[in-house]
């Protein structure tokens, strides 16, 4: 007999709670509620003002870098000149970081963080050096230091491949070992 209600209990369960949720749904209101209240809600926050897709991917940069090579030439028609970078000074406050740079013996300009300027982007501001982004790559300034142009490195792939030394920091593999001195068979 137990048996016989619990199968009884088990398959009027789900029926009478279907009808149940749908009374206590018309009686809160139906769907008219649930809309009014995500209405309500809605109003009580401040309104979020947006640009348009073109005016942010054109004040980004996004139509700039797209354009711009992936590769930087070196040599050639339509090469990259490396900019000559001095770090002049370095300026941090609560709402800015800054660095007062000199590029290719232009006047000196301050750069904020992730601005660029004739090609050149601040990446990171440290202690007393600087990490910037140009055309050839990333570059470390430290202050009253200037970089050298690519034609100017001694370690440049360019110059490497010129030279017949090797780069700086390869270390020749050791000598090869003598062969063991061949002895006239003893009688």
């Amino acid at each position: 007999m137990l048996d016989l209600r619990a199968s009884l209990i088990f398959a009027a369960a789900a029926p009478v709670g279907l009808v149940l949720g749908a009374a206590a749904w018309t009686l809160a209101g139906g769907a008219g509620f649930a809309e009014a209240s995500v209405a309500s809600a809605a109003g009580q926050f401040p309104t979020i003002r947006t640009r348009s897709a073109v005016g942010a991917a054109s004040s980004s940069g996004a139509a700039r870098a797209i354009s711009a090579p992936l590769f930087a030439l070196l040599g050639g028609k339509g090469a990259v000149a490396d900019p000559v970078i001095r770090l002049e000074g370095i300026a941090r406050s609560p709402g800015r970081v800054a660095a007062l740079l000199t590029i290719d013996a232009k006047p000196s300009a301050w750069l904020g963080l992730g601005e660029t300027r004739d090609g050149v982007t601040l990446v990171e501001v440290l202690g007393s050096k600087i990490t910037v982004d140009t055309a050839i790559g990333v570059k470390e300034v430290r202050l009253g230091e200037a970089t050298t142009s690519v034609a100017g490195v001694a370690g440049s792939p360019t110059l490497a491949m010129a030279q017949d030394t090797p780069p700086p920091g390869y270390r020749m593999p050791p000598a090869p070992a003598s062969a063991p001195a061949m002895s006239a068979p003893s009688q």
